[in-house]
């Protein structure tokens, strides 16, 4: 970026370059930010210490700023997608952002390069820092701790300004804006042969290792006139462009491993290739601002292991299922026979874990040949937002971690009312207890009410039905009279033992006659003490009733 100062104040209209480097005069307010970032989105480097947000279909969401003013390029997730990183060129910071909404900043880590421009993840948390003002690679652990400087040769700037680390996690990848896509080991602190000389004049930017990530997939560079391809020869095999634009400069793999975005610092537009065909996909997207960096998240890189979670979100009934797919990669290719752990981490169902023989295609849990595993869960019918995990550990022990949410809907009643009661009897974790019921599908049906007592005398009396939903299970069978469900879901609060204030929660099922079959589950809380109750009734019946 040092050689474009030139070109870059006669597109971005008046700047100072103070201590060699770039800083606008005008730095806007940071902006507020409180959308959900998505796997996919695009986070494009604007200047005025602001990234401005996109969907991956390239629809504006938001802008974030540091506050630091002065331009801003790379950007790069951690490995768990839980912060973003961020280089303010001017400043030389990296900025750390939270992925939880409102998204603020977590941390800022001054650098000692001249200009922080580029930042790439390792498998083990670790990141390492590029930039064009000086020949040095900084390494910093995951806690922002400086480890270790490499220095490094290049050209073109004199600075490796972009940077990608190959799935090895020791062989750098990286571009000086001349001509050369350099290598350096970082951990034998080894200068490598070229990887390749780009053809022609020009400068070279941003680069991406194609998979299996190790250079024999080759990679992509935005080479100001074009974006090249190189085979694992280092030759140019394929060229990507559009009319008009002619300073390609950012570069980033997209997460569904078939396309990259890139932008042109003198346009300030950016759009999506398809990596085979060529064709664009999405743009031009005018990001308005002086685009210097585009990232995204859950991007392909070739350090760090992956794993994707289908789909990332979806809505349904309460007391149904869902089934969740996840795809794990190594070094951008599926990874077959890896173990994958399933967890509900936060929700009405949470604590729920895929355990042995739940997933599929196989029963624990392991991955295909196509790096996918899927695992299916039954909601508890408590409508409310799950957040659903799924986690491996590769070879270097790093776990590997993707969210997908699910919400559950109330599900829609049938009509009707249900009574009856009886005794459940007591069970290895349950008591024994005796209820009575009449409860609508309704709750502003009446009358409403439901008994329960069990030990030395302990009742419950429902004052208030908070909550009811009537379905139909086709493997029970109410028989006469029928009433099109057999299965009544409820909530509500009342007294526990004289004291108002407790809450109570049951489903009841109807199976026919004599009621031997009919199944009641009913948990009691005060806050302090649950009590819960479950089974087939021992005497008694449970009816379910046509609305009249």
């Amino acid at each position: 970026m040092k050689n474009l100062f030139n070109k870059i104040t006669s597109v971005v209209g008046t700047a100072a370059i103070l201590a060699g480097s770039l800083v606008p005069i005008l730095r806007p307010l940071p902006a507020a930010a409180s959308t959900t970032w998505n796997v996919g989105d695009v986070f494009a480097g604007v200047a005025g210490g602001s990234y401005k947000v996109y969907d991956n279909a390239g629809v504006f969401k938001e802008t974030i700023s540091d506050g630091l003013g002065g331009f801003t390029t790379g950007c790069a997730f951690n490995g768990a997608l839980d912060k973003l990183y961020t280089t303010n060129f001017s400043a030389s910071d990296v900025v750390v952002y939270n992925d939880a909404s409102p998204h603020s900043i977590a941390q800022t880590i001054p650098t000692g390069k001249s200009n922080a421009e580029s930042v790439v993840f390792a498998a083990n948390g670790h990141f390492f820092i590029g930039g064009p003002s000086d020949g040095i690679i900084e390494e910093y652990d995951a806690a922002g701790t400086l480890v270790d400087t490499d220095a490094v040769a290049s050209d073109g700037t004199g600075g490796p300004d972009w940077i990608d680390l190959a799935s090895n996690q020791t062989t750098m990848f990286y571009a000086s804006e001349g001509r050369n896509i350099q290598r350096f080991d970082v951990s034998t602190d080894t200068q490598l042969a070229n990887f390749a000389v780009l053809p022609g004049a020009g400068s070279a930017f941003a680069l991406r290792l194609l998979p299996p990530g190790d250079g024999t997939g080759g990679l992509l560079v935005a080479d100001s006139g074009d974006v090249k391809r190189l085979d694992g020869t280092g030759a140019v095999a394929q060229t990507y462009d559009v009319a008009g634009e002619d300073g390609w400069f950012s570069l980033n793999l997209d997460p569904n491993g078939t396309s990259f975005w890139a932008g042109d610092f003198g346009t300030n537009n950016f759009y999506r290739f398809n990596i085979a065909s060529g064709a664009v996909e999405v743009g031009p997207i005018a990001s308005g601002g002086s685009l210097f960096g585009l990232c995204l998240k859950g991007e392909l890189t070739a350090a760090i292991g992956d794993i994707k979670l289908d789909p990332p979100t979806a809505t349904n009934e309460a007391g149904t299922n869902h089934t969740v797919t996840a795809t794990v990669t190594s070094n951008g290719q599926p990874a077959a026979n890896v173990l994958v752990s399933f967890s509900v981490v936060a929700g009405p169902n949470a604590g729920q874990v895929s355990d042995p023989g739940e997933c599929s295609t196989d029963p624990n849990c392991n991955t295909d040949a196509n790096g996918q595993t899927s695992w299916t869960y039954t909601s508890n019918g408590t409508a409310g937002s799950d957040v659903i995990e799924a986690c491996f550990t590769d070879v270097q022990g790093v776990e590997h971690c993707a969210k997908a949410t699910k919400e559950w809907t109330e599900p829609k009643s049938l009509p009707g009312r249900m009574t009856g009661g009886g005794t459940i009897p007591a069970g290895t974790t349950t008591l024994e207890g005796k209820h009575g019921f009449e409860l609508h599908c309704d709750v502003a049906d009446v009358p409403n009410r439901l008994e329960v007592n069990w030990g030395k005398g302990n009742k419950f009396h429902l004052e208030n039905l908070t909550f009811a939903t009537c379905s139909n299970d086709p493997t029970l069978d109410e028989e006469q009279p029928v009433a099109g469900f057999d299965t009544y879901k409820g909530k509500g609060t009342g007294r526990l033992n004289g004291v108002s204030g407790a809450t109570a929660k049951w489903t009841f099922t109807d199976d026919g006659e004599p009621g031997t079959a009919d199944h009641a589950i009913i948990t009691i809380t005060d806050g302090v003490n649950t009590y819960t109750f479950s089974g087939n009734l021992k005497n008694g019946n449970q009816q379910a009733h046509p609305d009249l």
